[in-house]
């Protein structure tokens, strides 16, 4: 079966999103993941009346976030820690603590 990928680098017009919305039907028998910008979701949900009914939205910022413990991306950060550092590894340590950061604001501790 052929895929279809469609990319936008700006918010899609709103004919296009009228068109999948009255093609609805079409999409039926399958199991999609779509990645849509946050900021354009309230144009989507607009102009797919029909379509959304098919969906869960989920924000996966928001999802990820959620499931992380502060004490497990600390313990990850004292693993890197114990490790002798180069490059890559101080990269992925400062992402670590990125994560912990934001991590902890979120849920205020």
């Amino acid at each position: 079966m052929p895929s279809t990928r469609f990319c936008w680098s700006q918010s899609p017009d709103r004919p296009f999103l009228r068109h999948l919305d009255r093609r609805r039907d079409f999409f039926v028998p399958y199991e999609m993941l779509w990645w849509l910008r946050v900021e354009d979701l309230p144009l989507y949900l607009q102009e797919w009346p029909q379509l959304r009914q098919l969906m869960s939205v989920y924000i996966l910022e928001d999802e990820l976030l959620g499931s992380l413990k502060p004490d497990d991306v600390q313990a990850d950060l004292n693993y890197l820690a114990l490790l002798e550092k180069d490059e890559p590894l101080h990269e992925a340590e400062r992402r670590f603590q990125h994560v912990l950061n934001v991590v902890r604001e979120r849920r205020g501790t």
